[in-house]
């Protein structure tokens, strides 16, 4: 999911659950930004009892990732959008190290159901509709 806010305007954003498709994980609000969703969870296939997503590491060429979502809040979702696929492919801990020292806000969800969000993320007005 990505998305452009009209200036001047407040916009209620949801963010899918990964673990169900019928609820939303998180609802927040944007005033004059961009928000972008990476993950792992709708696009991909089975091959030979083994599921496989589209974003591969470059470093490895799996699908070795312990995050299944990223979220990014920016002021432009043109470049954004390329950093929070780019952010699937990292381990979490490089994730949040490399978020973090962006200044990046950034919600991510790993396979384990667990939420990391960067401290830049804490000035939006979150509220967490799933733990």
């Amino acid at each position: 999911m990505s998305g452009v806010i009209e200036a001047e305007k407040k916009c209620v954003v949801g963010i899918d659950n990964p673990f169900d498709n019928t609820e939303l994980l998180a609802i927040y609000e944007l005033e004059n930004k961009a928000t972008t969703t990476s993950g792992t969870y709708k696009r991909k296939w089975k091959h030979a009892w083994h599921e496989y997503h589209h974003i591969i590491n470059p470093h490895t060429w799996k699908n070795t990732t312990d995050i299944i979502s990223i979220t990014l809040i920016t002021d432009s979702v043109l470049e954004w959008d390329a950093l929070a696929t780019a952010g699937i492919a990292m381990w979490q801990k490089q994730a949040l190290d490399f978020f973090t020292k962006q200044k990046i806000p950034a919600l991510m969800v790993t396979q384990e159901q667990k939420i990391i969000r960067t401290s830049d993320w804490e000035v939006y007005n979150l509220d967490m509709l799933f733990s």
